[in-house]
């Protein structure tokens, strides 16, 4: 069954470039689009995480790296070469698909018996926790998943938990707002991925984020 939701409404910014990388526990594999070219690749590697890893340029050199949250710990890894950059011991276990924006990396984490939202800044030899937002117990947000936007000016990251609560963060100013939402049902037994898709589906100029159950 597919429920769509729109429940966010944002100024529309065009995408100059597309992205897109998948990956397994045993193994990372990415492909690139550059212009009308493309380049596939594989890296074996002993670590994994069982959402899509982050593919950025971290260190601001001419090649891209990986960040792969693996157990409690990140790993960034190059991709040119496969080789580990740097490890962060971060004390938390990922809970959904992370994401890349702006510069800053967003995560939904266990810690403890609590679930999180994590804005973290990672450069290629360190990192700082720049903001932390209590969800609720660790299964709230589990196998969900963070989708951020520009929207005159600010930004945003948009995600939902287990108990059908969209919590929109202003990650320029650290504050939320939560949005409850009455259809669909809390199922604790069989968890589903739930990334919001954010577009401007009636074309007016606004986006609109949708969910899916």
């Amino acid at each position: 069954l597919l429920a769509p939701f729109i429940i966010l409404t944002f100024s529309a910014i065009a995408l100059d470039d597309w992205l897109e990388y998948g990956q397994n526990i045993a193994s990372t594999h990415f492909v690139s689009t550059n212009g009308t070219s493309f380049e596939g690749t594989s890296i074996n590697l002993t670590i994994g995480q069982k959402f899509e890893p982050i593919v950025t340029n971290l260190t601001v050199d001419s090649q891209l790296e990986t960040i792969i949250w693996n157990g409690t710990q990140i790993f960034i890894v190059n991709l040119s070469g496969g080789g580990i950059i740097a490890q962060f011991s971060m004390g938390a276990e990922l809970l959904g698909q992370p994401a890349y924006f702006n510069g800053k990396y967003f995560a939904l984490v266990k810690n403890g018996s609590d679930s999180l939202f994590y804005k973290l800044n990672l450069t290629g030899s360190g990192f700082s926790l720049d903001f932390s937002l209590e969800i609720g117990d660790y299964d709230d947000v589990e196998s969900q998943g963070i989708k951020c936007v520009q929207t005159s000016g600010t930004n945003y990251c948009v995600f939902m938990d287990i108990n059908n609560t969209i919590y929109r963060v202003n990650i320029d100013s650290d504050s939320f707002s939560k949005f409850e939402v009455t259809r669909g049902i809390r199922n604790t037994t069989i968890l589903f991925l739930r990334v919001p898709a954010i577009g401007d589906l009636d074309n007016d100029g606004n986006y609109e984020a949708v969910f899916s159950f």
